[in-house]
């Protein structure tokens, strides 16, 4: 999992130094990891490239998979309208409720994979720790092969994503039973380069995770963790074998969707979303 350096007064200055003063109660804090500096207001999104520059200086990741790996736009995505139920119409989100704002690999034992945000150096304490006020969702996806590799990504709420029909399931879908959230987290795949196998075997349809993979879900303070293994399902385990093989030439968006099945429930928000942009999964960190 995430090896943090050990802490020092200097790597404390640097960070402090590099980031400012730290923000007046009155403020929303943007994420950090030691002594971050930033504010924002509910109306501006937090500075990903400086949490990922002072998060970079205190973990060990290769830096070809912090460059590797960004948010994309939602517009490539459609959800369900406010009249699905009756029209059937999908569409465009201007914003995803939650920021992505950190992406692990890790390749290793897989029984270490299971619950990685309540190991000690995990990014899920880093932020938790500054932020405590800030919800997070983890999605952690074991993938099978040689050696075993997981893709951690973790989402921070955003101060204003909880709004209309999306703060009802967001409750739900963080308090609620696993039961909730086996029959409601929607996954929607976008392969945007790659060979046309790649594309073919992956789609781009929405699929509910827990109706193709296994899930467990893993509650702690302020953050929800799903781990999911590709390795229980046979034709899932051979598309991530053909993957592997052509990593180097591929680029992969994911949008999280909590599925609305309801009016009060609609319209659909993306929970969040990732691109993998060539990401080596030689470089992944050991644990």
């Amino acid at each position: 999992m995430l090896q943090s350096r050990a802490p020092t007064d200097t790597a404390a200055a640097v960070v402090s130094d590099s980031l400012g003063p730290r923000p007046s109660t009155k403020s929303i804090t943007s994420r950090s990891t030691n002594g971050d500096s930033r504010s924002s207001t509910s109306s501006n999104s937090p500075d990903i490239g400086s949490w990922k520059a002072t998060l970079a200086s205190l973990v060990e990741q290769h830096p070809h998979v912090t460059s590797n790996w960004s948010e994309p736009r939602t517009a490539d995505f459609k959800v369900r309208s406010k009249r699905y139920l009756t029209t059937s119409l999908k569409e465009q989100v201007d914003e995803a409720k939650c920021e992505l704002i950190w992406v692990d690999v890790f390749q290793g034992d897989r029984s270490k994979f299971f619950h990685i945000s309540q190991r000690p150096e995990s990014v899920v304490r880093h932020f938790t720790e500054l932020y405590p006020h800030r919800e997070l969702f983890v999605l952690n996806i074991l993938l099978p092969g040689t050696p075993d590799v997981t893709y951690a990504q973790y989402f921070a709420l955003r101060p204003d994503g909880v709004t209309d029909a999306f703060s009802k399931l967001w409750r739900a879908f963080m308090d609620g039973t696993d039961d909730f959230r086996n029959a409601r987290l929607k996954l929607i795949p976008r392969v945007v380069e790659g060979p046309w196998m790649i594309r073919k075997a992956v789609g781009a349809k929405p699929f509910i995770l827990a109706n193709a993979l296994e899930v467990q879900w893993f509650r702690g303070k302020n953050y929800l963790e799903a781990v999911v293994d590709v390795s229980s399902d046979s034709i899932a385990k051979k598309v991530t074998s053909m993957c592997r093989m052509c990593v180097a030439s591929l680029v992969v968006d994911m949008a999280l969707v909590v599925e609305g099945k309801s009016e009060d429930e609609l319209p659909e928000a993306i929970l969040g979303c990732v691109r993998y942009d060539r990401l080596d999964m030689k470089f992944a960190t050991s644990i």
